[in-house]
């Protein structure tokens, strides 16, 4: 079983990035805003997650899903 200290990091991990997610979701997004994304994944990545390869993965995977919405809003023409 997992110590708290590390569920409660797991747990600001993920909710960083539904932020960042909730922050960018349903438009396309620019070079800018991409830098934005990444510089915001980065500093949750560094700050919040510490480094940990399972945070890693949740937040990168939140910048997944931004990228997966950005192709198909340009897919649509929106």
């Amino acid at each position: 079983m997992q110590n708290e200290t590390r569920l409660r990091q797991i747990y600001n991990v993920v909710l960083e990035s539904w932020r960042l997610f909730k922050a960018h979701s349903g438009e396309q997004n620019s070079y800018d805003k991409w830098e934005t994304i990444m510089s915001e994944a980065n500093r949750i990545y560094f700050e919040t997650a510490k480094e940990d390869d399972v945070a890693k993965q949740i937040i990168f995977g939140f910048v997944s899903a931004l990228e997966t919405e950005d192709i198909e809003a340009r897919k649509r023409g929106d």
